[in-house]
């Protein structure tokens, strides 16, 4: 399993895996669907490295996305341990 952080947003839900296309499962639906953007480094569980410079349709700039909120963070090949922003982490 390649690095993978979760954020969640207002009750949206971005995961981010390296190598994959970032999913988000919008507040209040059960089906995660994948964004038009691919992720090309986990660099640690609050800013990941995409494919685009402008993620402006997320009202985010690019390529480098950071994150402030809540975070679960799993290092590929890890026993499953998981960091955190000093915040309960995502279950």
């Amino acid at each position: 399993m390649a690095t993978k952080t979760t954020w969640m947003s207002d009750g949206d839900e971005w995961v981010f895996e390296e190598g994959e296309l970032a999913k988000v499962t919008l507040r209040g639906q059960s089906r995660q669907t994948s964004a038009d953007f691919r992720v090309l480094e986990v660099i640690n569980g609050a800013m990941v490295l995409t494919d685009l410079k402008g993620l402006s349709r997320y009202d985010w700039h690019g390529p480098v996305v950071s994150w402030s909120g809540d975070f679960k963070l799993e290092v590929g090949e890890s026993d499953g341990d998981t960091a955190s922003s000093g915040e309960e982490p995502i279950s």
